[in-house]
């Protein structure tokens, strides 16, 4: 009798399916992303030294991509409550440092970014004002015919365009 009354619904009701769980990733998956993530932070370093703008460009979209799919992995590692005690304890201890390398590398990386923009604003105001001191030094000097002095001329604005999408 408990059976028909469960499998008996109103009429216009429709039984939802579940969703599909989303598929927990492997540990060698998010290993193997962390690793190259790691890497791709690493050239990044390397190309803001070497102000290759161009290449930068090219490796921005990789790390997004690959930034994208290790928070996806991670957050699945997460949420598997038991996943640390399923792990034998050699690939745990080579996951952890995977983890610890790619943290050590992005706060390198994020330290790389932050003086690269710091040393394009400085490059920018050093323009700017330099900008600014030669139409100063253009104004008319001395004194007119008259004696009194030219009226200053107004300095023009100069329009200053920042890119931070490093």
């Amino acid at each position: 009798m408990l059976a028909n009354s469960v499998m008996e619904r109103p009429l216009g009701v429709e039984l939802l399916e579940p969703l599909p769980a989303e598929p927990l990733p492997s540990l060698p998956e998010a290993m193997e992303t962390a690793r190259r993530l790691t890497a791709v932070l690493g050239d990044e370093i390397e190309l803001l030294r070497s102000l290759d703008l161009a290449e930068l460009r090219d490796l921005s979209e990789e790390k997004a991509r690959l930034t994208e799919t290790w928070a996806s992995q991670s957050a699945g590692l997460q949420a598997d409550r038991g996943f640390a005690e399923t792990v034998e304890p050699r690939l745990r201890d080579e996951f952890l440092e995977v983890v610890e390398t790619l943290q050590r590398t992005a706060q390198a990386n994020a330290g790389a970014l932050r003086a690269a923009l710091d040393a394009h604003d400085r490059l920018f105001r050093a323009i700017a004002s330099a900008a600014q001191e030669q139409r100063g030094s253009q104004a008319a000097s001395g004194y007119a015919a008259g004696g009194q002095r030219p009226a200053p001329q107004p300095l023009a604005t100069i329009g200053v365009a920042f890119d931070r999408s490093l």
